[in-house]
């Protein structure tokens, strides 16, 4: 998310709460809203609400009937409900229970949950396709706690796999996946991938700024995790030719955006959709031509 300017006073005040996150099974909630009302404060969720809710509001692009269906989601916090929510927090919340309803409904009702590795690009179409049937992608943004915490057990339970989008910046930050985490999660077969440095809005980046973030992000995930880094997500969900461009010289195989569609025309410009608690908008997206 979107980083305050004094970087290192939101460090010092986030590192005093780590006893509530190292309590948060026991804490009230009270306890839980305080903390994460803080969070949410110091990270502007209400820029990141509102610059994603642009890229989301973007209509559909047409698609032909050739075109194959694959619907990619997008999560963010995945953890339990909490009284007091703000509107804002709640479209990027999704509590357990709601997760767990929409993996029962992808395995009961045929999909199969792919990873990058299973796309590719048809020859005759060049169109974005995979030879699995009913694919659905599952993908995480940010690299919060509560994805290893809450999601990542649903995921094993299920025998599904996910694509986890890591910024470095916060890295073992109490509220972010630490290193460890996302170790475990790597050898758990979740695939790994990138979502820059700081969680900058890449459009208003100069060139030398807009690669040190796709590039240097990329080198350290390789770095820490002793794997080849292939795929990358946009802060906020935006691209243009210029991101996917230097993306394309990083090394990058894939780059998901967060324009809505389920009809992909390059793997450098994935389309995705955020999800949300319930399910009807769920299973309206899966229906959806």
């Amino acid at each position: 998310m979107k980083w305050v300017k004094h970087h290192e006073i939101f460090l010092f005040l986030i590192s005093l709460f780590m006893i509530f996150f190292s309590l948060w099974p026991f804490a009230s909630g009270a306890e839980k809203k305080m903390v994460v009302n803080l969070v949410h404060k110091y990270l502007d969720i209400n820029f990141v609400v509102q610059e994603e809710q642009k890229v989301q509001s973007k209509p559909e692009e047409p698609h032909t009937v050739e075109e194959q269906k694959i619907t990619v989601f997008v999560y963010h916090n995945v953890r339990p409900f909490f009284l007091g929510e703000t509107k804002e927090q709640d479209l990027y919340d999704i509590t357990p229970e709601n997760f767990e309803q929409q993996l029962i409904y992808l395995r009961d009702n045929g999909y199969h949950v792919i990873s990058p590795n299973d796309l590719f690009v048809d020859k005759t179409t060049g169109k974005v396709v995979t030879d699995v049937t009913k694919p659905v992608m599952i993908t995480f943004d940010d690299g919060w706690k509560s994805q290893y915490e809450y999601a990542f057990p649903l995921l094993k339970k299920y025998n599904f796999k996910a694509l986890f989008y890591i910024y470095i910046d916060p890295v073992g930050a109490p509220a972010f996946l630490s290193w460890s985490q996302i170790k475990e999660m790597r050898d758990a077969g979740m695939t790994m991938g990138s979502h820059t440095m700081s969680h900058p809005l890449l459009k208003k980046l100069s060139d030398s700024d807009l690669h040190r973030e796709v590039f240097e992000s990329k080198r350290i995930l390789e770095k820490k995790l002793g794997i080849v880094i292939k795929d990358f997500a946009t802060p906020y969900g935006y691209s243009d030719d210029r991101i996917s461009s230097v993306a394309r010289d990083a090394g990058y195989r894939t780059l998901r955006t967060l324009f809505k569609g389920s009809y992909h025309d390059n793997l450098l410009s994935l389309k995705g959709y955020l999800v949300r608690d319930g399910m009807n908008e769920f299973i309206s997206i899966l229906n959806s031509n």
